[in-house]
């Protein structure tokens, strides 16, 4: 039998987060907040430079995003929407995205989420240079969290640029589903790179937050099947 102090803290562990309820007695609006030349320092990194930060915006029970947008040097971001502050705490968001690397071409992406506290759908999409579409199911965000993802793309590689590739994936499916005590995991997809000869691999596994159990690994190359199960 648990102590009386680790029982109090099991059934505070398993009891769902909530979410204040908020309703401002009147509307802030911010019309068009700037903040320029922003730098921010870690000891173990290159400090990371914004340029600016742009927000308009109104509160009352709803937060209401006409606009944020970061530009920097590394990144360009764009949020408009939604966020409820009153049960059920309904979110509709538009992101959009793009990220600029040393020596790569810029990589181009958008996002929407909806719904609630109760169940949140998330899709998101890179457009350039990379094919990929992924979508998503969250339910219960709150107390225990499920989730069903997919992710498919046409074009899956390293490095961004020139004509040799470490690894290419292309193309490739992928689904995830359950919670962070029992998920499911699938991956099919062309793979080949410099030391891979390209064929068909198939993966399936179920894990937690312990392990990993690898049910399946199948691969079809060179003219061959390799097959493998185990732990990681």
């Amino acid at each position: 039998q648990l102590p009386q102090s680790a029982e109090k803290q099991a059934q505070k562990s398993n009891t769902p987060l909530e979410l204040p309820n908020l309703k401002l007695p009147v509307q802030i609006a911010l019309d068009d907040v700037q903040i320029k030349q922003i730098t921010i320092k870690t000891a173990d990194s290159t400090p990371l430079r914004i340029d600016t930060i742009e927000l308009r915006s109104t509160t009352t029970e709803t937060l209401s995003l006409q606009q944020l947008q970061v530009q920097a040097p590394l990144f360009n971001a764009k949020l408009v929407g939604q966020i409820g502050l009153q049960n059920p705490h309904a979110v509709q968001l538009h992101l959009d995205w793009s990220v600029h690397l040393p020596n790569a071409p810029t990589v181009v992406g958008q996002g929407d989420i909806s719904g609630d506290m109760q169940q949140l759908t998330l899709v998101h999409t890179v457009s350039q240079p990379l094919e990929i579409r992924f979508k998503s199911t969250l339910q219960d965000l709150l107390g225990t969290l499920y989730f069903d993802a997919e992710m498919n793309w046409q074009a899956l590689y390293w490095p961004l640029t020139g004509t040799t590739k470490i690894v290419n994936s292309s193309p490739g499916h992928l689904t995830l589903s359950g919670n962070l005590e029992k998920y499911h995991l699938a991956i099919t997809t062309n793979l080949s790179g410099q030391q891979l000869p390209r064929g068909l691999w198939h993966l399936t596994a179920q894990g937690n937050q312990q392990e990993l159990l690898l049910e399946k690994l199948r691969a079809e190359l060179l003219q061959g099947i390799v097959e493998a199960t185990g732990k990681v």
